[in-house]
């Protein structure tokens, strides 16, 4: 392989990497170079990104083996990819933002309120706005822009509604556990949102003030393009005319429509050693 050609790498390329790459695939070591992108320094010094096809092909010079590239111009492409991230980026942390503020208003105005239904209305609704706010908080932090993973964010939305219902995060133990399910802005947001009444309605409801350990668990996992979350507690469990979806307030309401219409789901209410709820969701259903 000639000097001159490696020469004509743009810095940014880390020539010595790409050298041993395409090295390696001539070899027959490794096939990781067969497909890449790398740049090339143009006649007036600017980079050029190439997207390569590498493959090995007899060298009629000598009777071994060479390397046949092939390359497109995918600068122009690039750039507008790193725009549009840059955009998008701004979109996510401006809407967090903005529902922080709407969150602290909440707040304050629920501090303000004596009537104890009024006040627990608003900060219903504060942790329901929260929910959709964590969601934009770990797309704007992701490498992808696109998804986050569901057991991650399960797991901070439900260390914040710990805090705000009993002060601490270590009042019920939390066993948040299953595969990392990457779902994306328009999954995410109605997911959050019923994990959210779910969770909300086991602290208000399921545990007694003489309950021993509270415990709550939470399984997630993805099977052939469904997404399975398996909620069960140790508390005293639904009422008969929640269980025959008969009864119920706001939440569990939110949670049947949710499932139901936005994500193309179903919900499965039972009453085993405390609460046990199975969603199953339609990946992508949007």
């Amino acid at each position: 392989m000639e000097t001159k050609w490696v020469e004509l790498l743009h810095g940014d390329s880390h020539p010595k990497e790409v050298r041993e790459g395409l090295e390696k695939l001539l070899s027959g070591v490794s096939e990781e170079f067969a497909y890449s992108e790398y740049a090339l320094k143009a006649k007036n010094g600017n980079k050029l990104i190439i997207s390569w096809h590498n493959v090995p092909r007899p060298a009629s010079w000598n009777g071994g083996i060479g390397l046949l590239l092939s390359g497109s111009d995918v600068t122009e492409r690039k750039h507008a990819e790193e725009e549009k991230a840059v955009l998008l980026r701004e979109v996510y942390h401006r809407t967090k933002n903005n529902m922080s503020i709407i969150i602290s208003l909440l707040t304050l105005q629920g501090g303000q309120i004596e009537n104890p239904i009024f006040q627990q209305m608003l900060l219903d609704t504060r942790n329901r706005i929260l929910s959709m706010a964590i969601v934009h908080s770990k797309l704007y932090s992701s490498q992808s822009l696109a998804r986050i993973g569901l057991v991650e964010y399960v797991r901070e939305l439900s260390s914040n509604l710990l805090v705000t219902f009993y002060g601490s995060s270590e009042a019920v133990y939390m066993a948040i556990q299953g595969e990392d399910v990457l779902v994306d802005l328009e999954t995410a947001v109605p997911t959050g949102l019923v994990i959210n009444e779910i969770l909300t309605n086991a602290f208000k409801h399921a545990f007694s003030e003489t309950q021993g350990r509270r415990k709550i668990k939470l399984d997630i996992r993805e099977e052939s393009g469904y997404i399975c979350v398996e909620y069960q507690d140790n508390g005293c469990g639904l009422p008969e005319a929640v269980l025959l979806k008969h009864g119920g307030g706001l939440g569990m309401q939110l949670i049947d429509n949710i499932v139901r219409h936005q994500l193309n789901g179903t919900v499965t209410l039972q009453n085993i050693n405390g609460t046990h709820i199975s969603l199953t969701i339609q990946k992508g259903a949007q």
